[in-house]
């Protein structure tokens, strides 16, 4: 998968997520077909992962989810098809996909002008 696609499916998980969030705070019925995005305690236990970094000795700690995210990502055609059954649960969605694409530009763009003074930072120095 490219990087392109890869970018959108974590898009579309996370609008999902945030959907099933919404439906969740306002009362309603979460549909059966997205009960894995449902957290639970088993659900969401961390996972604290070191990342090595480089070929140095620094390293990087990392939380996941790993039960969560699994379980998110093998149900998200299955939540996806149910959200859109109903239009208030679409409407949910669709705007957190929205939002999820506002919020991916938004870092793209911090992450592109730290490098680019981490750039001029180096140039000096």
């Amino acid at each position: 998968m490219n990087a392109n696609g890869n970018t959108d499916l974590l898009r579309t998980v996370y609008a999902a997520r945030l959907a099933v969030c919404e439906i969740l705070e306002a009362g309603a019925p979460v549909p059966a077909g997205c009960s894995a995005f449902i957290p639970t305690h088993k659900s969401t236990t961390k996972q604290i992962i070191r990342q090595w970094l480089g070929s140095n000795d620094s390293s990087k700690l990392t939380i996941e989810y790993p039960h969560y995210n699994e379980a998110t990502f093998q149900s998200l055609p299955a939540c996806t098809h149910a959200l859109f059954e109903l239009p208030q649960y679409w409407i949910s969605y669709s705007n957190s996909v929205q939002n999820a694409a506002a919020i991916c530009h938004a870092m793209q763009a911090q992450i592109e002008q730290g490098e680019m003074y981490h750039g001029l930072f180096k140039a000096r120095s």
